[in-house]
């Protein structure tokens, strides 16, 4: 600690800010662990009383930026209509009709006069033909509504509205036809604008000289776009364990500086003599090498836009180079300390991010595992060519191992994933892509605006080709990328501090004990990641999947039926960023999966599961809709995986959970003839277990709703709100037969049909029925044994903010969560009406 006091300050500071993010939940929790700390850092003396300083001051910084957010910050007119004046901040991303913009705003006006404001806007632009093309620094007027960034609230899925938080976006909006957009003024002449445009230029030829998925993948290499990769694209790479190669980062500048160096090294190194001694007499090889690898890396970050990870990358690279320059050996843990103190006092929201984590746990494994420089004595013979292959080929082996065994973690934890060919994969395509592919690639790029058009497009075109063949056959491996249940962070932290405290005691660790150690934690991990399905309990949950229906049932035998998965739009697939997580989470990894009829909202999601889950059994209603693309997805996927769509109708009583009663109501047999829309086409199941039942109604509107209440139908207690709330259905004489206890209405937020609808909801209210919604409760649980029935929404399960401003007895209610969460869980019936959300 005495000897690299840069990294002890920066563990000092990375504790506090950890304090800080803990302080936002549970601020008596923390202050006690503070005061704790304290008591054994003052201790240590004078050192320890500096390095307590900087746990404190870094806990202090981190609460400034958590809680500090401006009066004029945009964000306070969210939820409100607005004239916004901004200024395009990034190089637009075009996705279909769609372009998507980062705005830093400057002013809006809400109907009492421009105010001026600062914040950055996320907005989705939809251009006509003869709307104003905008382009990075033009500053427009729009009418938006802006809107509070949100998230898919459910049992392990991505918290996206945190992810942009942490990016400094805290609204967004749309700009469709009646946005009214006007350029204001076109971004002025200078260096910025020369290099975004220089950025487009290059965007556009590579897309006129390649194919779409070379095309995309160098358009992420060279300018650090990433909106035209393919979601098959991004899978075949998650699958390969090379998905860091898509995003500009360490890799990327490591691989350019170190090309860079040693190219340049080995060109003065055989410069003439005459010309080599006047150049060396100030700078050696080595620092004229450093100079033009720090050129190369920062002409590369400014063209990939600078986003934060690769602005974080160029501060490590900077702080080597410049060790470099002063001709003085630079301690590699120490420059990645520094980095990492520049990165955190810049922005401390950085620590939160996976990409920050990520990058810089590799670069610490990597510094650590990097093996000694060979010492030879002046006597023994020099070391042949074969000697020299064996052990830079052993080196980096053994730092790929390092980095992916340092990350898996931290993957796990925020991805629920694991590619187990991620370690040959990366031995052999990382050097590929340095030493081959990027350098002639990114070369082409670069000159492909002044030449007109991209040089050498063949032999581009070949090398992408190729390197995308490898990644397709790694990705092709028989359970490539695993799927798994995300682990205890606790774990996580445990795992860490054991490797560094074997690292550091590696002299003194008995082989016996450090493979027992070692075997230890591979079973720890291996039964975290994998979990039994959970036994005993019907469980029913209802998703959040924006505006949309899924409903996940796990039988108490351990098996799941998915009913419906949500829509998919592009990259925005339900099924795989709300279903599969929760599915993983709780150890099932078979299911059975039934779309109640074929739209969009309900079936999109849905083909992502039949694809990376296999179900042995496919349902729907029957229904074919020609010309529908998701809808063909998902049959096609179906059909590939071996399992082709099974109608169900009324009367089926298919055994799709053991030792749960299931009978198909709806639709009759024949319905496709009957005069019945699509959504009254729905298939309508009724789930009975024990003394409790469950109706998932579909999108069933009145015609349907009064044919089932004319039929035998028997009363359900929880019912699944027909179409999502709208004014076509619950009507009175459905309810009267239903009697629910407790209803959902599966929704979006703001969404613009304007559902559930005030009547509808009213008809619930009247009849005391409680009511929740997926768009403000979150997924809403529900479990039974037969006898007894509780339920929680995800909502009541979330930590809330308790610091300044909280909510009285947030930090009692967070330590329940994190400590006894089943003690949340409650039955329906103790619930009175209103406690539902009934606006």
């Amino acid at each position: 600690m005495r000897r690299y006091p840069v990294v002890s300050v920066t563990c000092a500071a990375l504790l506090g800010l950890l304090a800080a993010e803990l302080y936002a939940l549970l601020p008596v929790s923390t202050s006690v662990l503070l005061g704790a700390l304290g008591l054994i850092g003052l201790s240590w003396g004078r050192f320890g009383h500096m390095l307590y300083a900087v746990v404190l001051a870094a806990t202090l910084y981190g609460q400034f930026w958590h809680w500090n957010i401006p009066t004029d910050d945009v964000s306070h007119f969210a939820g409100r209509q607005v004239t916004l004046i901004g200024t395009v901040a990034a190089l637009p991303e075009a996705q279909g009709r769609r372009v998507r913009l980062l705005v830093t705003a400057r002013s809006v006006d809400a109907g009492a006069g421009a105010r001026p404001v600062r914040g950055v806007v996320q907005i989705n632009y939809y251009p006509r033909e003869d709307s104003p093309r905008l382009h990075w620094g033009d500053s427009f007027s729009a009418q938006v509504t802006l809107k509070p960034v949100g998230s898919l609230n459910n049992p392990g899925g991505y918290d996206y509205a945190a992810y942009q938080q942490r990016q400094g976006v805290r609204v967004r909006a749309t700009a469709g036809a009646r946005a009214g957009v006007t350029v204001l003024e076109r971004a002025a002449p200078g260096v910025r604008k020369a290099i975004h445009g220089w950025r487009a230029a290059m965007r556009f030829t590579i897309e006129q000289a390649l194919p779409p998925d070379p095309a995309a993948l160098l358009t992420a290499l060279a300018i650090g776009e990433t909106a035209h990769l393919s979601q098959d694209l991004r899978q075949r790479f998650q699958a390969a364990g090379v998905a860091h190669v898509l995003a500009i980062s360490g890799t990327h500048l490591g691989l350019v500086a170190g090309f860079v160096f040693l190219l340049v090294r080995w060109g003065v190194s055989r410069l003439p003599y005459r010309v080599l001694r006047p150049l060396t007499q100030h700078l050696t090889p080595r620092q004229i090498a450093g100079v033009a690898a720090l050129l190369a890396v920062t002409g590369y970050a400014l063209l990939s836009g600078g986003r934060t990870p690769t602005v974080r990358a160029l501060i490590m690279v900077w702080m080597v180079m410049f060790a470099l320059l002063s001709r003085r050996d630079a301690h590699a843990v120490t420059s990645l300390s520094v980095a990492a103190l520049i990165v955190l006092a810049l922005d401390p929201r950085a620590l939160g991010m996976a990409s920050f984590q990520l990058s810089f746990v590799a670069v610490l494994a990597i510094l650590l595992a990097l093996p000694e420089p060979p010492g030879r004595d002046p006597d023994d013979p020099p070391e042949t060519a074969r000697e020299r292959l064996l052990r830079r080929v052993g080196g980096l082996a053994r730092v790929t191992l390092a980095a992916g065994l340092a990350t898996a973690p931290l993957v796990a934890w925020h991805f629920g994933q694991v590619s187990w060919p991620g370690f040959f994969a990366n031995l052999l395509l990382v050097p590929l892509l340095g030493a081959v592919v990027l350098p002639v690639a990114l070369v082409a790029a670069v000159l492909a605006p002044a030449l007109g058009s991209l040089p050498l497009a063949g032999v581009v075109g070949m090398l992408l080709n190729g390197f995308l063949s490898l990644v397709s056959l790694f990705a092709a491996l028989s359970g490539a990328l695993a799927l798994v249940a995300p682990p205890p962070l606790a774990l996580v932290f445990f795992t860490y501090g054991a490797a560094f405290l074997a690292w550091r005691g590696r002299a003194l660790l008995l082989p016996r004990a450090a493979v027992q150690g070692a075997l230890l934690f591979v079973f720890a991990w291996f039964f975290t990641l994998h979990p039994p399905a959970p036994r005993g309990l019907l469980r029913v949950a209802f998703m959040d999947v924006s505006q949309g229906d899924s409903t996940v049932l796990i039988g108490p035998g351990g098996d799941a039926l998915v009913v419906d998965g949500g829509p998919r739009f592009g990259r925005f697939d339900t099924g795989r960023l709300a279903v599969a997580p929760y599915l993983t989470g709780l150890g099932i990894h078979e299911l059975r999966v039934l779309a109640t009829h074929p739209q969009l909202d309900h079936e999109g999601g849905l083909t992502w599961l039949v694809e990376r889950f296999h179900p042995p059994a496919v349902y729907t209603n029957g229904e074919r809709r020609s010309g529908a693309v998701s809808h063909q997805r998902f049959v096609d996927a179906a059909v590939a995986g071996g399992t082709p769509p099974v109608a169900l109708a009324a009367g089926d009583r298919p055994e799709l959970l053991r030792g749960v009663g299931i009978e198909v109501l709806h639709p009759p047999r024949g319905a496709e003839g009957g005069g019945l829309e699509s959504n009254d086409r729905s298939v309508v199941l009724r789930v009975t277990y024990g003394g409790h039942s469950f109706l998932l109604a579909g999108d069933v509107e009145a015609p349907a709703e009064r044919m089932l209440a004319e039929s035998a139908m028997p009363a359900s207690t929880v019912l699944k709100v027909p179409h999502h709330g709208a004014a076509t259905s619950s009507i009175a004489q459905w309810l009267d037969r239903v009697q629910p206890r407790v209803a959902v209405v599966s929704v979006g937020e703001d969404n613009r049909y304007g559902h559930p609808h005030p009547e509808v909801l009213a008809r619930y209210a009247a009849r005391g029925i409680v009511l929740y919604r997926t768009d403000r409760d979150g997924a809403v649980l529900f479990e039974s044994d037969g006898v007894h029935l509780r339920t929680v929404t995800r909502r009541e399960l979330a930590l809330e903010p308790a610091g300044p401003g909280g909510a009285p007895g947030a930090e009692r209610r967070n330590l329940l969560r994190l400590i006894a969460p089943g003690s949340l869980w409650r039955s329906p019936e103790s619930m009175p009406p209103e406690a539902g959300v009934l606006q």
